[in-house]
């Protein structure tokens, strides 16, 4: 794939901020997980609990669950339960959590650190999660202005590999900085050692052992040279094993990021030693030549829509009517995809008394293009208006495209 083409295909971007203290966290959380979090970190405000209390929380609507998850409507408490490791038997008791992420905040100089419980709650009713935040990480989370990263959500929402999602976000961070402190625009060399690499990444978990635990927070083990010190064979031959994680995590994350994202980035192995053992790497990375510019999407041009941003806009406006995917969807397919369409027939519909089928209304208004209030009258025909009768589109298959990907609007 050509890197200019991809990145001019690229959907307007979504921004939003991360702190970078929450990209550094280390866990073992799959990517659907992290995916999950970043969701939550997207919509974090402040509020008062069922009790009154201030908080920090997170309401993540279902249709942002399906879209970050990439399942349907019927999969999304299967799927939240999994994360939240509900179900789990004492066996299980060691898989990962969303509700077991740490962040540490570290002072070197004045020798303290904070290890803090990111989630505190979460929440699952009515087809919304919610999540609860620690409140000690407040600043973290509400009102960013410094040490922070722009991150683009149509770009990692659509890495299938977690290791993809970590490193990108890791690159952006680190040429986001580097890029205000040298006024150049790279590329940057970014060096990990292997076995802080593979803890950052997750394919070795840092409370599986004590010794190992040290190197989160740079204690003991800083180096693979030290790891002769973890008194067990399985996890030292793990944290030295190369040719799997390059091929299967390196490759994988390269190859994705070189394709999905508005970076290119390569790698090199730190080798050392008469074997030539694999010590660390050193990643290359730079912005690519070709960045999207923010240019507002013409209704007309329907290939380039993306449905689920357009359903989601939707649903911010239209959250007091409470209509399902099926629903926003066929409104959205009358107005051809035209946003200006929809408003429009919105503000007639909230100025309208007593509308029986917001639906059927909304349709109508847009076909026959209202502009003007109009008087409610007794229910007619207009008013028994089936889905059936107001689309030709098969249902069932539209909502499937939009689950499963296939954003090619008709």
């Amino acid at each position: 794939m050509d890197n200019n083409d991809s990145v001019k295909n690229k959907k307007v971007p979504v921004m939003f901020s991360k702190d970078n203290n929450l990209i550094s966290s280390k866990s073992k959380m799959t990517l659907r997980g992290r995916k999950v979090f970043d969701a939550a970190v997207m919509n974090a405000k402040e509020c008062d609990d069922e009790n009154g209390m201030p908080t920090i929380k997170a309401e993540i609507s279902g249709h942002e669950l399906m879209s970050f998850l990439g399942v349907d409507d019927r999969s999304v408490y299967k799927e939240i339960k999994k994360l939240c490791n509900v179900d789990a038997r004492p066996a299980d008791s060691n898989a990962p959590s969303i509700l077991d992420w740490s962040v540490i905040l570290k002072d070197d100089k004045n020798e303290k650190f904070d290890i803090i419980k990111v989630i505190v709650r979460a929440r699952f009713e009515n087809g919304r999660l919610e999540i609860y935040f620690n409140s000690a990480l407040k600043n973290n989370l509400i009102g960013l202005k410094k040490n922070f990263t722009m991150l683009d959500r149509n770009i990692i929402s659509h890495f299938s590999s977690n290791y993809s999602y970590q490193l990108y976000q890791i690159f952006k961070k680190t040429i986001d900085r580097q890029t205000a402190i040298t006024k150049k625009n790279g590329p940057y060399d970014i060096e990990f050692d292997l076995v802080d690499l593979k803890v950052q990444l997750g394919v070795v978990d840092a409370n599986t052992n004590p010794i190992l635990k040290r190197a989160v927070t740079d204690d003991e083990i800083k180096s693979i040279d030290e790891i002769e010190k973890i008194n067990d064979e399985e996890l030292v031959k793990t944290l030295k094993e190369i040719k799997s994680f390059r091929r299967y995590a390196l490759e994988k994350a390269k190859t994705e990021i070189n394709e999905i994202s508005d970076i290119e980035c390569d790698y090199k192995l730190i080798r050392r030693g008469r074997g030539g053992s694999c010590k660390g790497v050193i990643f290359t990375v730079k912005y690519k030549d070709v960045i999207l510019e923010s240019k507002k999407v013409e209704p007309e041009k329907n290939e380039e829509i993306d449905p689920w941003a357009f359903v989601e806009e939707m649903c911010v406006f239209m959250k007091n009517e409470k209509l399902s995917i099926r629903d926003l969807k066929n409104i959205a397919d009358a107005s051809e995809y035209n946003m200006e369409k929809v408003k429009k027939a919105y503000e007639v519909l909230c100025s309208t008394n007593k509308v029986e089928n917001v639906t059927a209304f909304m349709i109508k208004a847009i076909k026959e293009n209202y502009d003007v209030p109009v008087k409610r009258v007794k229910p007619t025909s207009f008013h028994n208006f089936t889905e059936r009768d107001y689309s030709s589109e098969d249902f069932e298959e539209l909502e499937r495209q939009l689950l499963t990907g296939d954003r090619n609007t008709k």
